[in-house]
């Protein structure tokens, strides 16, 4: 959700359908992209299992890609499967401001991946008691939300 007025060209970019295709992808180091030490996460890959990530800006169009001009109310809200980034094409004068959330229904297991995760929160969630199976909970991630239960 931005917080500051969005154009198109600016906007967070969506491949249409990316997330129906049965393909996990190397992960990209965001850093390296940013220049931002903060951003930087080293993954430990099996190459062999994983298809390099496909070269999106070099072949814009061979992909749907989404994207909107937004204003502060607007909300995009997608599977975290789909292929999206930003456009780097800010307005010179606005820095981004956004408020992000991850949202995950209530039968969702721990799953450590070797090509880890970005940002990578699996030191902090053995440290809380979390084990690869463990349904997603306690203190790191509260319940929202319950369906109520028919009497």
């Amino acid at each position: 959700m931005p917080l500051v007025p969005v154009a198109k060209r600016s906007a967070l970019e969506f491949v249409n359908g990316s997330h129906g295709r049965d393909v996990r992808h190397a992960q990209t180091n965001f850093g390296a992209l940013t220049g931002d030490e903060r951003d930087q996460v080293v993954y430990d890959q099996l190459e062999d299992e994983l298809e390099p990530f496909p070269d999106i800006e070099g072949n814009r169009k061979q992909y749907e890609i989404l994207s909107w001009d937004m204003e502060p109310d607007d909300v995009a809200i997608f599977n975290a499967r789909v292929i999206h980034g930003g456009s780097d094409l800010l307005h010179p004068d606005r820095d981004l401001k956004v408020f992000n959330t991850q949202w995950l229904d209530d039968d969702i297991r721990v799953m450590f991946r070797l090509e880890g995760m970005d940002p990578d929160h699996s030191q902090v969630m053995t440290e809380h008691g979390l084990a690869p199976g463990d349904r997603v909970g306690g203190p790191l991630y509260r319940e929202l939300w319950q369906e109520p239960v028919a009497v």
